[in-house]
């Protein structure tokens, strides 16, 4: 704890934030093309400078509620996150992103991303925890 002007700050340290990525995400991202994959690799690297990814990030509705999305162009990565606090001595917080289904939005065909993310949801693939 700091104290200026008589008033205490409490110093908050930067959360630790780990991505990981299912194989049905990673075989996503391979068949982008190259230009659309590094545009979506930079908007997930910017994840881990964040404080908050479920705050900064689009949460999404519906029945893929609980799970996020970075964006690029017409591709969207879907994401779930965790998050752990640690206390010893001061507070660490850790955020643990998966990565589950990666894919263009195309609206109303089957390929869109958020309609076979909503499949593999119904299908017990993907479990949503909020």
């Amino acid at each position: 704890m700091r104290m200026f002007g008589g008033k205490y700050s409490v110093t908050k340290s930067k959360p630790c934030i780990h991505i990981a990525w299912t194989e049905r995400a990673k075989k996503g991202l391979r068949q982008l093309p190259l230009e659309v994959q590094k545009g979506l690799l930079d908007a997930i690297d910017a994840i881990k400078t964040c404080d908050d990814p479920t705050r900064q990030y689009k949460r999404l509705a519906g029945p893929l509620k609980g799970l996020n999305r970075v964006r690029y162009s017409r591709y969207r990565a879907i994401f779930s996150t965790t998050k752990e606090v640690h206390k010893n001595g001061e507070t660490i917080i850790t955020y643990s992103v998966m990565f589950l289904a990666v894919g263009i939005r195309k609206e109303k065909s089957r390929k869109d991303i958020y309609f076979v993310a909503k499949k593999l949801v119904d299908k017990g693939i993907f479990v949503i925890v909020e």
